[in-house]
């Protein structure tokens, strides 16, 4: 399997160009360690690594995944605040009931007070 079959550029997006670039640079890493590789096969990776960036800058894609980081953070963010959200609502009706429970029964005291003092 040639380089260009391995790690396509053409009509690929975002996400799957960062995946290629990542998986190309590895593979690279490895055979400078390893030097297992044909020397052309490596300059071919290399060769395809280089459109790969290439790609990878013309469609900006550093842009369109961070907004896609972004959003998704957004996302994880607004999920957590309503769940924090509900949780505190919760504890504040508890607290609601108890002040109109208490109030009412200062009100009916008050009441008996004022009829009993007449």
């Amino acid at each position: 399997m040639t380089a260009q079959q391995k790690y396509p550029y053409i009509n690929q997006d975002c996400v799957k160009l960062d995946e290629n670039l990542k998986l190309i640079t590895n593979e690279i890493s490895e055979d400078i360690l390893k030097q297992s590789l044909t020397p052309s096969y490596l300059k071919s990776l290399k060769n395809q690594k280089s459109f790969l960036e290439l790609n990878f800058i013309s469609k900006n894609c550093r842009l369109v995944l961070e907004k896609k980081k972004l959003e998704q953070s957004a996302e994880i963010l607004n999920k957590e605040s309503i769940k924090q959200e509900d949780s505190i609502i919760k504890k504040n009706y508890k607290e609601q009931y108890l002040y109109i429970g208490f109030g009412a029964i200062v009100l009916l005291l008050g009441l008996y007070i004022v009829k009993k003092g007449k």
